[in-house]
């Protein structure tokens, strides 16, 4: 364990402020080469001087990769803009809909940290045991003492090729085998 004091300079800013600390070892290996062996170790911190501070930022978009998927999973990118002077955190989830408006399935959104001024994106994967149709994917997060953020969604289909190819050749051998028996 290591006690790390940090002292916030009295005309510092409001708001969040990063720092880390790097821990460095160095072992020679060999005293006649010259080599060495370099271990680095950081932590980073997040710290926040208080005062007159804004919370303020927004998820930007929701995109699927594909707009047509072939294939499981399914992946999304949640997109988020930060233009306060602390982080972000969003927290709640992606829920799937059907064509039906029927939820189908959600998809957790935690441990996401969007810091002061800045914007990130972040990858979701949607993997369901069978999916067929369009779907719609919806945010419902929070942040900034559970704040609710803006809702944003994004349609996509999903016809998985091989169960649809196998479903049409049974189709064409069965119109086949009807059209021999005639």
């Amino acid at each position: 364990f290591i006690n790390v004091t940090v002292k916030v300079p009295l005309n510092a800013d409001p708001g969040d402020h990063q720092a880390a600390v790097v821990v460095t070892h160095t072992t020679k290996q060999d005293a006649n080469s010259g080599l060495s062996i370099v271990s680095r170790v950081a932590a980073l911190f997040i710290i926040t001087v208080p005062g007159d501070i804004v919370q303020q930022g927004s998820i930007t978009a929701l995109e699927p990769q594909h707009y047509l998927n072939w294939f499981f999973p399914v992946s999304l990118y949640l997109s988020a803009h930060n233009t306060g002077t602390v982080h972000m955190d969003p927290l709640g989830t992606i829920t799937i809909r059907n064509v039906f408006g029927i939820p189908v399935d959600e998809i957790a959104v935690k441990d996401w940290y969007i810091l002061r001024n800045s914007s990130r994106q972040r990858d979701f994967a949607w993997s369901p045991l069978f999916a067929l149709g369009y779907y719609r994917a919806t945010t419902s997060l929070t942040s900034f003492d559970n704040q609710p953020l803006s809702s944003v969604s994004a349609g996509f289909w999903v016809i998985p090729l091989l169960p649809v190819l196998i479903l049409l050749l049974l189709i064409g051998a069965a119109a086949l085998a009807y059209a021999t028996s005639r």
